[in-house]
């Protein structure tokens, strides 16, 4: 029925969006935000909120009763449709989702499906191929984080780009968008001679299994055990087909909603007009022709974009060379930190902001532990720190015969679960500044979780919220906060909220960021370097904004020293 199709299309595209959210489900459910998701209407949200309340949804519940759990494992493999799917599982007692492919498989090995009606030696071996592809499929489709995804992109399109036929390559999907894991790992070629690319890649030394090669299109297994699809397009098309295979797939389907009501039809191929199909090179031109301005890749993910795009609204969104200094970074002199040292002398650290066209750092070593020293012991650890600091720094200029990019001197400080500070006052007094952070104990409620964050940074010396839910991508789920309180009191307070560039964490999610930016928060993005090269994971925080939407303006560390310091210092909003 048709009433059927489009309720299937409707939970599809729900379930795309819900996949590649960066935030978690929960905490979008917390903040009673479940409507805001693309594709989840009232009726999803609905039986959202029902399992979050209750574990269970009854609809769901009433519509499987009867039906043996196993099937639906059954059910992504190829050549299985319900029916048989429906049929194995009955046949075989597949009771459980997660066993059904191994008692399946058992079954098959031993000839029990070919003596079933219906079936025979053939589907018995295509079942077996069938569960076999499914299992190396899906440990390659585990999520990766977004610099692994690049890691095995950039090994394909450095092989690729050595080819005379290859004219450009580029990333598509969630990858190309900047997503924060990685599904898939798809890559575009624009080439006027497909075939022979096609030649060429499938003697790629880390190709180690071709799963299916064409004309133009050939999918791989990687040596890194990952899928790689790789698409070629021709020259006059190559706009076209990035804007398609970029995503999302709910941009997509309002951008082709979008196009039709105006009379066009789109595909990889071009923009339809009447009966001829007009061709476009690059993607700006392709927006442009419908009325649109180019939508940057990271904000393509049907949140209000396309209708910002046709009001010419959307905001420039911050690029890193828009950042000034990195106020997050850890040295190796020893304090007895709570957590881990840094590796770096601050000579290398200033090295590297320097490379990086910095005026500013902040050096935010982790807390003397708490355990093990007193407060007078803790005074002489920063200051003995503060004083090598600063004679690195004069050792540095000497060396370099230049000014080096200006130090603040901070710590990044525990936030104990009562939202008391893991250093005293008098410690804290020896700082510039604090970066206030949870490192333990994830489990409290919404409420005090709250309580325990505003506690910590009602103290003036606390000037940045550090990687504020604590979230450990693809690890743990961050802490349940009651956010616009947070922001509202940040904005109030002339507070700084980070977005941790850290690939694993990410710290504001992208989501939260654009909640930030719309509450009026000031938001700094920050490496947490520990170890060299970590200063190039910039670029992480940065794809994480541009994500939520962020421009310069909403990031403190795109302001040159002089109004850094002044924001940094002041006290209260008025005037900034």
């Amino acid at each position: 029925k048709d009433s059927d199709f489009f309720r299937v299309r409707a939970y599809q595209n729900a379930a795309a969006s819900i996949e590649h959210a960066t935030s978690v489900l929960k905490d979008i459910w917390d903040e009673g935000k479940l409507d805001d998701i693309p594709g989840v209407g009232a009726s999803l949200a609905q039986h959202l909120d029902e399992l979050f309340r209750t574990g269970k949804v009854k609809h769901f519940e009433q519509e499987v009763r009867g039906l043996p759990a196993g099937m639906f494992a059954l059910l992504g493999l190829p050549g299985i449709g319900p029916k048989t799917a429906f049929r194995l599982a009955k046949e075989f007692k597949l009771t459980e989702a997660k066993t059904a492919h191994k008692e399946l498989m058992a079954a098959a090995r031993a000839g029990k499906i070919e003596k079933l009606e219906g079936f025979g030696s053939d589907s018995q071996q295509q079942i077996i191929g069938a569960i076999e592809n499914a299992e190396v499929k899906s440990k390659s489709q585990e999520r990766l984080l977004l610099p692994e995804a690049e890691a095995i992109a950039n090994d394909v399109l450095t092989y690729l780009n050595q080819s005379p036929h290859v004219l450009e390559c580029e990333v598509l999907g969630s990858q190309r968008r900047r997503a924060a894991t990685i599904g898939d790992v798809d890559l575009a070629v624009k080439t006027n001679v497909p075939q022979k690319v096609m030649d060429y890649l499938k003697e790629f030394s880390h190709v180690s299994k071709v799963l299916s090669t064409g004309p133009t299109t050939t999918m791989f297994m990687h040596s890194s055990g990952r899928q790689v699809d790789v698409k070629t397009g021709p020259q006059g098309e190559w706009g076209s087909l990035l804007q398609h295979y970029t995503g999302s797939k709910l941009h997509n389907i309002s951008l082709r909603k979008y196009a039709l009501e105006h009379g066009f039809s789109l595909s990889e191929h071009g923009i339809k007009v009447k009966d001829k199909t007009k061709t476009f090179a690059n993607e700006k031109n392709f927006y442009k022709f419908l009325g649109l301005d180019w939508i940057p890749p990271e904000m393509r993910e049907d949140t209000g974009e396309i209708e910002a795009a046709r009001k010419h609204k959307l905001p420039t969104p911050v690029g890193l060379a828009d950042i000034k200094g990195d106020m997050h970074v850890h040295c190796n002199i020893d304090i007895k930190t709570s957590h881990d040292l840094g590796e770096m002398s601050v000579a290398e650290l200033l090295r590297e902001a320097a490379a990086h066209n910095y005026e500013y750092l902040g050096i935010s070593d982790h807390n003397p532990r708490l355990h093990g020293s007193t407060a007078k012991q803790k005074i002489d650890l920063i200051k003995r720190r503060n004083q090598k600091i600063d004679k690195e720094i004069g050792s540095y200029e000497k060396s370099v015969k230049k000014r080096a990019p200006f130090v603040f001197k901070g710590l990044e400080v525990d936030i104990r679960p009562d939202g008391e500070l893991a250093l005293e006052d008098e410690v804290l007094d020896l700082l510039d500044y604090a970066i206030a952070s949870v490192h333990s104990v994830f489990n409290q409620d919404k409420v005090m979780a709250t309580k325990r964050v505003l506690k910590a940074l009602a103290h003036p010396k606390v000037r940045i919220l550090g990687h504020p839910s604590g979230r450990k991508l693809l690890q743990r789920e961050g802490l349940d906060y009651d956010w616009q309180a947070i922001f509202d009191f940040c904005v109030k307070n002339n507070k700084l909220v980070e977005i941790n560039s850290s690939p694993d964490r990410l710290d504001l999610s992208d989501m939260l960021v654009r909640q930030a930016i719309n509450a009026g928060v000031k938001l700094i993005i920050d490496t947490d370097s520990h170890h060299p090269g970590n200063f190039d994971l910039m670029v992480y925080g940065v794809y994480c904004a541009r994500r939520g939407w962020a421009s310069a303006s909403n990031i403190a560390n795109t302001l040159p020293l002089a109004k850094f310091r002044q924001l940094l210092f002041t006290r209260k909003t008025e005037g900034i």
